[in-house]
């Protein structure tokens, strides 16, 4: 459908037989036989390639467009991926990379010429049973009209291309998109419209609003890469829109002509793979808002910690994934690929490659916490505002002027997350202010870093490595393979908010759709999404905020003759710090890991004044929350999960069961056994019943099929703080110190599966399918006032290294109850006591590091089934049932031997509560039995 706006366009470079491979046009076919070669460096071809040229589409208007196939050379029908963009279908990677300092990384000879530039190469793909179809969008090479960038028109004709396609002979009627940049925004627009042929979708770094994202970021224009794109990629015998001049004519945002550069990505709902990066400065924000705004739970979300070229043509990984996708989605295949987890990050270190494929449970990361740090005197970040008003100035005219604001970490820390900048500003020489806010990392020395965004090992051989990167050229130094720093950009003039819009809170959406002009010198605050961020920072490094009046990005690659650049910043802008004008930068630390690896005092000092501060009342209600109105999360990072066995009376109880007695093992040393971090669910997460290899109670054979044994085992949870270095141990004198707190902890049992997994070795499906905390931690702190003396005296077996000097705080007394809910009746099923273990917390924790292992701060370890001596007091339903022989009759006359669908169990723990002493609660460790699926 034609623009109900005239647009405006410039011409383009007429096709040229040779210039980005563009060949004499017309219709013909070809076999490409294995080992064929495009040109010199190219992959040859790993099978025969069926070729068809310039075939023609005729969409709804009757313009036509052009598109070559390449398929596997069979008769057989098979879906097709396709690749769309005005930047000429025989345009490819191979000539790209040329242009490109190192190449980009990527070798000769990894891709084959075939692929269209930013998209999936058929030497990849065609030997996987599909189809490579690429397009010359309206107006590139010898299609009809003019080039047409995003909107209605090329969602349409992607609609219409799609369809013709499906109805080709040789496709199978499945159709997908795949591709970088242009390939992955298009996807957004077509996919709205919703091609009934197109059955999947992957935007690989996809931007989703070319006025906020592309064009007129923060409200301030910027064409300098599509002049590029313009000069070197594009193509036709028309011409292609003009953004100066539709941003001179249309200003705002809220023209018809920038609303339609913007999808509505709810309306997708069919499955989609995206992937993004923190080192974008185009894509990272389109990327996030489609995984949050899509209409659909078949989505998966990548955070990789490449460029997306070197991503997409040099790693094969990358290229594996992507065909099980469209395998699953395309063909139908049942490779398991639905199993992928939705959510995979990264953390970029700088200084060494990053850490990658870090599986997540959703973005943003739900146990993130946000902290607001202020802008301080002598250019510190910290955690109060100054009382007294400050402001320092920058020239909003030079190049890197800026002023600063550094935190350094005292411990190992990521910032993953959407970062948001308050800022308060003003200038007095002029009625405007651009303002750029850079999240910049920093070496122990304070030296600012760049993040190489291909691998170390790409560009070793020219020379190139962490510690020379001073004598990288300039000219090598683009924003394409180096990252600065994620940036927060606005115009002061556009500073309103439409709440009602933003996809975060700390990323406000800004209407663009009028300009509020600034008094020189009025202080004007302004609110600044910074776009996402994922850091890793090592002891003794550093965050430094920058406020800039100009770009502080990498220059060289781009025109920088704007002939809007009087609407920018002039003269010096002041920026205010403390007293009624107190700047902060929210950013996003990973969860409590963070805070639990500080020392034991200052985590002490913090309980204490939030202690006072809850006591006097002073805790704004908009920091309390409704628990109805939150999903809870795991407390912590889960980096390693072991599992004790610490309880002599369920070992008494439970070894005759198990046709054993109790090993003399267990009085010298605790038993421990590694478990699985992925099988950590929060309370009240539910937990289902799982399928595994149990003898059958009749043949006594081998049979697969649900457990029909599922049990609970009353544990608690210690979160390590302070890690233990490998190759190193701690005395027990010292193991408190290395405590951050304790946790409730089910772990969830399936008995019968445990009967065959135990021989020859141990438990792994009978223990994996669950394990519940709770997740609230009740830090040592809070414990220290119930300390005691353990129940068991075993000194005259205890070797050295295990005896604790004051045996009458050598544990804790804390109390715990297990109950059953079924059909809404509620019934308590036992008691017992921290207490009652043979070996404490404290041996535990001493014990893990005895030969070596360490321990990582949020390391979680179990503390073992907690049993009394009388049958009121029994961890468990095997040794309360006798292994389900002997079955107990709850209040209202049902039989419970092992737990049935729909039963849940809930753990309770409480300190003191005797008269005139405090009562300390837990809170519940709950979880509910589903059927096994």
């Amino acid at each position: 459908m034609p623009s109900p706006i005239p647009i405006a366009t410039r011409p383009i470079n007429e096709p040229k037989v040779g210039r980005n491979n563009y060949q004499p046009f017309g219709f013909r076919e070809e076999v490409l036989p294995a080992g064929w070669t495009s040109q010199e460096g190219s992959l040859p071809l790993p099978c025969d390639i069926h070729a068809s040229h310039d075939v023609k589409v005729t969409v709804r208007d009757g313009a036509n467009l052009y598109i070559d196939i390449y398929r596997p050379n069979t008769s057989e029908p098979v879906p097709a991926i396709l690749a769309w963009s005005p930047f000429g279908k025989k345009f490819n990677g191979i000539s790209m990379l040329r242009m490109l300092p190192w190449g980009l990384g990527v070798p000769k000879g990894v891709i084959s010429g075939l692929e269209k530039f930013e998209g999936p190469d058929p030497a990849s793909f065609v030997p996987k049973g599909f189809a490579i179809v690429n397009v010359d969008a309206r107006g590139a090479g010898d299609s009809d009209g003019n080039v047409h960038i995003m909107g209605t028109q090329e969602a349409e004709d992607g609609y219409d291309v799609i369809e013709a396609i499906a109805k080709m002979p040789w496709c199978n009627g499945n159709i997908g998109l795949a591709g970088n940049s242009h390939l992955a925004i298009v996807q957004w627009h077509i996919a709205q419209l919703q091609p009934p042929s197109l059955k999947a979708i992957a935007p690989w770094e996809a931007c989703g609003d070319l006025y906020r994202e592309q064009f007129v970021r923060g409200g301030i224009f910027d064409a300098g890469l599509f002049d590029l794109i313009i000069d070197h990629n594009i193509q036709g015998h028309g011409g292609v829109e003009d953004f100066h001049e539709m941003y001179r004519r249309y200003p705002k945002a809220d023209s018809l002509y920038w609303k339609d550069k913007r999808p509505d990505i709810s309306k997708i709902s069919i499955p989609t793979y995206i992937t993004a990066s923190y080192t974008s400065f185009v894509h990272t924000m389109g990327s996030l808002r489609g995984w949050l705004q899509l209409s659909t739970s078949e989505k998966w979300l990548r955070i990789c910690p490449w460029q997306e070229w070197f991503d997409m043509w040099n790693d094969k990984d990358s290229a594996a994934d992507l065909a099980g996708f469209f395998g699953l989605y395309l063909k139908g295949e049942k490779n398991g690929w639905e199993r992928t987890p939705k959510f995979r990050t990264t953390a970029l270190r700088f200084t060494q490659d990053p850490v990658f494929d870090i599986v997540e449970e959703d973005f943003p990361i739900p146990r993130t916490d946000y902290r607001k740090l202020y802008f301080q005197p002598e250019q510190k970040l910290g955690l109060e505002a100054p009382v007294e008003a400050y402001s320092v100035s920058y020239d909003s005219e030079k190049y890197l002027d800026h002023a600063g604001f550094t935190h350094t970490f005292f411990e190992k820390t990521r910032l993953m997350g959407i970062p948001k900048a308050v800022v308060y500003v003003s200038c007095a020489d002029f009625h405007d202010l651009d303002i750029y806010v850079l999240v910049r990392k920093l070496d122990a020395q304070g030296k600012p870093l760049l993040n190489l965004n291909i691998p170390w090992s790409s560009i070793a051989s020219q020379g190139a490595s962490p510690d020379k990167i001073d004598e990288i050229p300039p000219s090598h130094k683009n924003n394409l393979l180096f990252h600065v720093g994620s940036q927060g950009i606005l115009r002061a003039s556009r500073r309103a908010i439409d709440w009602s819009k933003s996809i975060h809170e700390n990323f406000p959406f800004h209407p663009h759709d009028r300009d509020e002009y600034v008094t020189p010198g009025e202080i004007v605050k302004l609110e600044i999404g910074i776009w996402a961020m994922g850091v890793e920072y090592e002891a003794g490094e550093s965050v430094r905020v920058e406020v800039h009046g100009n770009s502080p990005a990498l220059r060289g690659e781009f025109k920088e003759d704007n002939e809007f650049a009087s609407l920018a910043s002039h003269g010096r802008h002041q920026v205010y710090i403390g007293g009624e004008h107190a700047s902060y930068i929210i950013l996003p630390f990973g969860s409590l890991n963070e805070f639990a690896a500080l020392d034991s005092s200052i985590r002490s000092d913090v309980r204490k004044h939030l202690a006072t501060e809850l006591a006097a009342g002073n805790v704004s209600e908009t920091c309390a929350i409704p628990l109805k109105s939150v999903k809870m999360h795991r407390p912590m990072a889960i980096g390693g999960f072991v599992d004790f066995l610490c309880s002599l009376e369920h070992c008494k109880n439970c070894a005759p069961l198990a046709g054993g007695a109790v090993s003399n093992n267990f009085y010298y040393a605790p038993s421990v056994y590694n478990g699985r971090t992925s099988s950590i669910v929060p309370s009240p997460e539910p937990v289902r019943r799982p399928h595994g290899i149990i003898y059958h109670p009749e043949t006594k054979e081998p049979t697969f099929c649900p457990s029909k044994k599922i049990d609970f085992e009353l544990e608690m949870g210690i979160f390590v703080s302070k890690p233990v270095p490998i190759g190193e141990r701690i005395s027990i004198e010292t193991a408190a110190s290395h405590i951050f707190g304790f946790v409730l902890l089910n772990d969830w049992s399936a008995r019968d599966l445990q009967a065959f997994e135990m021989n020859p070795l141990g438990p792994f499906h009978s223990k994996g399918f669950g394990t519940s905390i709770s997740p609230w931690i009740v830090t040592i702190d809070a414990l220290m006032p119930f300390t005691c003396k353990p129940w068991h005296d075993h000194t005259s077996t205890e070797f050295e290294h295990q005896r604790y000097s004051d045996r009458t705080k050598a544990t804790f007394d804390i109390k715990l109850d297990v109950t059953l809910v079924r059909n809404g009746e509620s019934h308590k099923l036992a008691t017992s006591n921290l207490n009652y273990l043979y070996w404490t917390p404290y041996q535990q924790v001493t014990h893990h590091t005895l030969a070596g292992c360490g321990l990582e701060t949020g390391d979680l370890l179990g503390t073992g089934t907690i049993t009394g001596e009388t049958k009121q007091e029994l961890g468990s339903l095997f040794e309360a049932t006798y292994n389900g022989t002997k079955p107990i009759e709850l209040a209202n006359g049902d039989k419970l031997g092992f737990l049935q669908d729909g039963d849940e169990i809930i753990l309770g723990a409480s300190c003191g509560g005797e008269e005139g002493q405090p009562r300390l609660g837990f809170g519940e460790c709950r979880g509910k039995i589903l059927p096994a699926k």
